[in-house]
């Protein structure tokens, strides 16, 4: 299966509307900044069910969660839609998060890195010896921190595979990247790559002596209280792939060999409390890492002009800055963003794979959501409502 759409480019900028909303954001959030308490007069909580909900049905969704954080709680949540049963999906159902799933992934690789058990500017090698890619020269200088700022030279190609169809075990999928060209000499240039996290799992799963799920689970789900997120729920959210508009049921395609860069599950209320781990950001003493670990993940490499992060993506061109990060899967997409200096976050998860011409629903609504809680006006929609798997398929 060819997956076409290019991940790195809506990263990188997603076009002119990306730019406006960026700007607008900016002159909003700058304007809020003096305390959070003006939030709550700017936007209640029935406006924004209002303004959801009819995002929603403009998108032709068939279920989404949302959940808002604001000063280190979780302010409001709310879902649409149906579960496989009949039952209404909750702000503790469980979606696919995708690419979302590489922060938990930078997390984990940070986590061992202060603990002193890995050095981010080591290569690669000192982890796995046997990690080879097709120039042996260029293997030996990929460095973890290449890696988790998808600056390796491994290129979007390399990231994007039909993971439905491969049943490849974690080490399998990695050591399959010894016959794999670089785009670019380590470190010079940035190209998004679910391989970069692939291999990432690896050295989490080598330096750990864990498996990249179980050590995830051990110390970031578990001492978050994330009890909705796994890597393989019994109960989810029913996928679906957007077909011209039409919601056509789908099932889930992430492989074992491909957790680490978009395989975990989560839902609305999890993720808040994720962002409230985030925006706290170790200050009170109570997070995973130390402060300066957490600003190392919310910090642009700069590379090439590059604005990702570790596992995220540091939007430094607004005042104040945004930090954020999307997935997609074959049957779900997701957004989560947060304004450090707000002291708040959004997440929305969705449970359909649909790209649509000019808009990205879950996107799109987080940052409506964003929008109104500052004060402002979320830009006008415009969902076009078609879009084909073949020309729109996310790897994650």
């Amino acid at each position: 299966m060819l997956f076409v759409a290019k991940e790195d480019s809506l990263h990188r900028e997603k076009g002119t509307r990306r730019k406006l909303l960026v700007l607008a954001l900016a002159l909003l959030l700058t304007a809020a900044a003096p305390q959070h308490s003006a939030f709550a007069a700017r936007a209640d909580n029935a406006e924004i069910d209002r303004y959801v909900a009819q995002q929603v049905r403009d998108a032709r969704l068939p279920g989404l969660s949302f959940a808002i954080v604001r000063d280190g709680a979780l302010v409001h949540s709310g879902s649409y839609g149906s579960a496989a049963d009949g039952q209404p999906l909750t702000a503790q159902t469980p979606f696919g998060i995708g690419s979302m799933t590489k922060s938990f992934t930078a997390l984990a690789a940070m986590q061992l890195a202060e603990a002193g058990e890995i050095e981010l500017d080591a290569p690669v090698q000192r982890y796995l010896p046997w990690f080879r890619v097709a120039d042996p020269a260029a293997s030996a200088q990929i460095t973890v921190r290449h890696l988790l700022n998808q600056t390796s030279g491994l290129s979007q190609h390399d990231g994007f595979w039909d993971a439905a169809a491969s049943g490849d075990p974690l080490e399998q999928r990695v050591r399959a990247l010894a016959d794999v060209r670089l785009g670019s000499a380590p470190g010079s240039e940035f190209a998004y790559s679910n391989s970069n996290f692939d291999v990432l799992g690896m050295v989490i799963q080598q330096v750990s002596g864990q498996q990249y799920a179980a050590y995830v689970a051990e110390h970031i789900l578990q001492p978050l209280e994330m009890a909705n997120s796994s890597f393989a729920p019994a109960v989810r959210a029913p996928g679906h792939q957007d077909w011209y508009g039409l919601a056509l049921p789908a099932r889930p395609g992430v492989g074992q060999a491909m957790l680490p860069a978009g395989g975990l599950y989560s839902s609305a209320e999890d993720m808040g409390r994720y962002l409230i781990d985030q925006l706290a950001a170790g200050r009170a003493g109570n997070g995973l890492l130390s402060p300066a670990g957490y600003a190392e993940l919310h910090r642009a490499s700069g590379v090439g002009g590059s604005r990702y992060a570790m596992g995220w993506v540091a939007r430094t061109n607004q005042n104040p800055p945004m930090v954020e990060h999307g997935g997609a899967s074959p049957a779900y997409h997701s957004q989560m963003l947060f304004a450090p200096q707000q002291g708040l976050g959004v997440v929305v998860l969705s449970n359909i794979n649909t790209v649509p011409f000019g808009s990205i629903p879950a996107e799109r609504i987080a940052e409506g959501t964003l929008a109104l809680l500052v004060g402002g006006t979320p830009q006008a929609a415009g969902f076009a409502g078609a879009s084909t798997p073949l020309l729109f398929k996310w790897g994650l």
